[in-house]
C-alpha cells in the first residue's frame, strides 16, 4: 500500500471514530433528556416535596432503609452524568417508593402518594427508556399452583394497583392481566417469585428435618441394639471347669499292660536274601 493509500485509510478511520463518537454522545444525550424527563414528571406529583431531600434525619430511618435516595440525589447524578445504564436510572427511582413503603408502611399516606409515582415511572419506563414490559404470561405461569393466602395477596396488590376495593373482588375474582398496568404486573411478578423461592426454601427445610429424624431413629435404633448385646454379654457368667473325673466302673479301671518280645533290628543279609533272626535258627538246625 502506498503512502497516500495509507493516508486516506487513516483519515476514514479517523473521521469514523469522530462519527462514532458523536453517536455515542448524541445517543447519551438522550438518554439523560428521558431520564431528566421522567424525573420531573413524577416529582410533579409530589407536591408537598416528601421525597425532595434526604430522609436519614427522621426518626429509625437507618433501622428500616438501607439506603436513602430522593430527588436531589437523583438530578446530582443525572447532573454529572453517573448513570451509564437505564437500569442504574430505574433503580434509583424504584429505591425512592420502595423506602418509603418500608419506613411508612403500605397503608400510610406517604404509601399511597408513593404508589401512585410508581404507577407512572413504571409506564414512562417502557414508553420512554424502552424497558421490557412484563409478559402477562409469565406473570400468570407465577402464580400457579398459589396456596390460599398467596392468591389472596396477588388478589389484593392487583387491587391495589389497579384502584379497585378488594371488598369487591371476593369469592371467584376475574384478574385482567392483559389490561393490566406495568407496575401491577412487575408487583405481581415480584410476590409470586419470592412466595415461590419461599416454599421451597421451606420444602428443603422440611426434607432436611424428614432426614435428620429418620437418621435419629436409625441411630438410636442401632444404639439400643448394641446396648441389648452388651446387656446380654454382662449376663454371661464364666466358671473354671473342673478337671473331668471318670465313673468308677468296670470299663474305665485301668487295664494291665501286656509286655512285648522286642524286635531286632538288625537283619542279615546272605546270598542276596533278607533272614530275619528267627529264619537264622531253622537254617543252622538244618
Amino acid at each position: 500500500m502506498s503512502s497516500s493509500d495509507q493516508f486516506l485509510v487513516d483519515e476514514l478511520r479517523s473521521r469514523l471514530k469522530r462519527r462514532r463518537g458523536d453517536i455515542f454522545r448524541y445517543l447519551d444525550g438522550l438518554f439523560y433528556e428521558d431520564c431528566r424527563r421522567i424525573l420531573e414528571c413524577v416529582s410533579e406529583l409530589d407536591r408537598d416535596n416528601l421525597f425532595l431531600r434526604n430522609p436519614s434525619s427522621l426518626p429509625d430511618y437507618a433501622q428500616h432503609v438501607a439506603r436513602p435516595m430522593y430527588w436531589e440525589l437523583i438530578q446530582r447524578k443525572l447532573q454529572r452524568y453517573e448513570y451509564r445504564a437505564a437500569a442504574d436510572f430505574m433503580a434509583d427511582m424504584r429505591a425512592v417508593v420502595n423506602n418509603c413503603y418500608l419506613y411508612n408502611g403500605i397503608q400510610a399516606p406517604a404509601s399511597k402518594l408513593a404508589r401512585a409515582m410508581e404507577i407512572l415511572m413504571e409506564d414512562r419506563f417502557v414508553t420512554e427508556l424502552r424497558a421490557a414490559p412484563v409478559p402477562p404470561a409469565e406473570v400468570k405461569k407465577a402464580c400457579t399452583g398459589m396456596s390460599s393466602a398467596d392468591s389472596r395477596e396477588i388478589l389484593r396488590i392487583y387491587a391495589l394497583y389497579e384502584g379497585l376495593e378488594v371488598s369487591s373482588m371476593t369469592g371467584n375474582a376475574n384478574i385482567q392481566l392483559r389490561t393490566a398496568k406495568s407496575a401491577t404486573l412487575r408487583r405481581m411478578l415480584e410476590y409470586a417469585r419470592s412466595s415461590a423461592e419461599h416454599r421451597e426454601k421451606k420444602a428443603k427445610l422440611r426434607r432436611a428435618a424428614k432426614v435428620s429424624r429418620v437418621s435419629d431413629r436409625r441411630r438410636q435404633a442401632m444404639v439400643g441394639a448394641h446396648a441389648a448385646v452388651m446387656q446380654q454379654d454382662a449376663d454371661v457368667q464364666f466358671h473354671h471347669d473342673a478337671e473331668p473325673r471318670l465313673e468308677q466302673v468296670p470299663q474305665n479301671a485301668q487295664a494291665a499292660i501286656s509286655m512285648m518280645e522286642e524286635v531286632s533290628p538288625i537283619r542279615i543279609e546272605e546270598e542276596g536274601e533278607w533272614f530275619d533272626d528267627g529264619d537264622f535258627e531253622e537254617s543252622s538246625q538244618v
